[in-house]
């Protein structure tokens, strides 16, 4: 079976997901950055935290810029 997926889906996806993290509040982004790090912090492959911190900028740039100072200390 082929499931034909709408490519732009993607990018509805990622603005909803930049969308909710601008309307967080402080505690709440630190909780979803304790989440994401505690993840990732397990990830021995520098290409996927690199891809990963790809896909967080393409939904906020202050997300990704948290996320690495987070995650590549």
């Amino acid at each position: 079976m082929i499931l034909n997926r709408n490519p732009n889906i993607f990018f509805v996806e990622v603005e909803q997901g930049g969308d909710l993290y601008r309307i967080m509040g402080e505690a709440e982004k630190a909780r979803l950055m304790d989440n994401i790090t505690g993840g990732l912090s397990r990830v021995s492959k520098k290409e996927i935290i690199l891809k990963s911190i790809e896909y967080f900028s393409n939904a906020d740039s202050d997300l990704a810029n948290r996320f690495k100072k987070s995650i590549l200390k």
